[in-house]
């Protein structure tokens, strides 16, 4: 089963499949005027359709939730790339697609055994399972979306 993974910011997100295909797309200018969230929401759409491209148009999406004290901006950007991803996957497939939230702790505990495993990490165990990517949110998607192959399918 597909599975994509989504780690997300306010002003980038960053996909990656169960596959370690990875990519990392802008979605806002850091600006906090009321535009923002309609262009995180267009953005996370248009790097989703860019990141499916031709290839099979995954089934299941996690996406990553704040862990902490976060600012509200960053749950408002969480809330607008989950609707997104959904809207968008479902556009893709046609038909529903699940899209669920992860919490950094949780993912990291069912990945590594502990939920404090810190970047360094993840990514030491995603380059030892196939990922080639360059940045540690593309890690971190796809440590999401393997762990959601995982919640699904256990390995």
């Amino acid at each position: 089963m597909l599975v994509l993974g989504i780690d997300p910011s306010t002003t980038r997100i960053a996909l990656a499949d169960d596959q370690a295909r990875t990519i990392v797309a802008a979605v806002a200018n850091g600006d906090k005027g009321p535009a923002r969230l309609a262009d995180i929401h267009r953005h996370t759409r248009l790097a989703i359709r860019r990141f499916v491209g031709e290839r099979s148009v995954p089934r299941l999406c996690f996406v990553e939730s704040p862990g902490g004290h976060v600012h509200p901006s960053l749950w408002q950007a969480v809330g607008v790339v989950q609707a997104a991803a959904y809207l968008e996957l479902a556009r893709l497939r046609g038909a529903p697609v699940v899209v669920r939230t992860i919490g950094p702790t949780q993912w990291k505990k069912l990945l590594l055994g502990k939920g404090s495993a810190d970047k360094d990490e993840i990514l030491e165990w995603a380059r030892a399972h196939g990922f080639n990517g360059s940045s540690q949110d593309e890690a971190d998607a796809y440590a999401i979306a393997r762990v959601g192959v995982a919640l699904v399918k256990p390995i």
